[in-house]
């Protein structure tokens, strides 16, 4: 599990990106706790959707900022978004 807390931007995603990586490698699916995401842009979005394309991604509990970017761009039907950790892990 990758957790985000605080902002991510264009300067943060080469973290994000290699988290998503490195969980990939060990994991068959990986799953992201937003809860913690206090601000995300577009950057944050397009790494997401990127490591989508070559993994299995489950987004869970996407804070307010996530959500939004989520929503704005559709990217939450894109995306395997879940409302709790436990249930992203589980299903």
């Amino acid at each position: 599990m990758v957790a985000l807390f605080g902002a991510f931007d264009l300067n943060s995603v080469p973290a994000l990106s290699e988290a998503l990586e490195s969980g990939a490698r060990a994991h068959a699916k990986v799953v992201v706790d937003a809860g913690g995401l206090t601000f995300a842009d577009s950057t944050v979005l397009n790494v997401l959707l990127s490591f989508n394309r070559r993994a299995v991604l489950r987004v869970a509990r996407p804070a307010t900022a996530l959500a939004r970017v989520l929503n704005l761009t559709g990217a939450d039907i894109v995306l395997d978004v879940r409302a709790t950790v436990e249930n992203a892990v589980a299903g």
